[in-house]
């Protein structure tokens, strides 16, 4: 396995591992969201509260000229 694919598979198992934790309000969602083609991961978090609607990114990891920005 080369380099890039197993940080490709590292960076896929961060964002599920931090997908599985819940919010603390339960009508945000958390969404996963893995671009293998263009290297881009993220952990989002979308719903309604209080306030109106909510759409954040929580975490976004991307491959870039071999490394592994956050």
């Amino acid at each position: 396995m080369d380099k890039l694919e197993k940080y490709r598979q590292i960076v896929q198992k961060i964002v599920a591992v931090h997908g599985q934790y819940k919010s603390s309000q339960p009508e945000i969602e958390s969404l996963t969201i893995c671009d293998r083609q263009n290297d881009n991961y993220l952990l989002m978090g979308a719903g309604w509260n209080k306030t109106g609607r909510v759409h954040n990114i929580v975490l976004h990891l991307r491959l870039r000229e071999g490394k592994i920005w956050i």
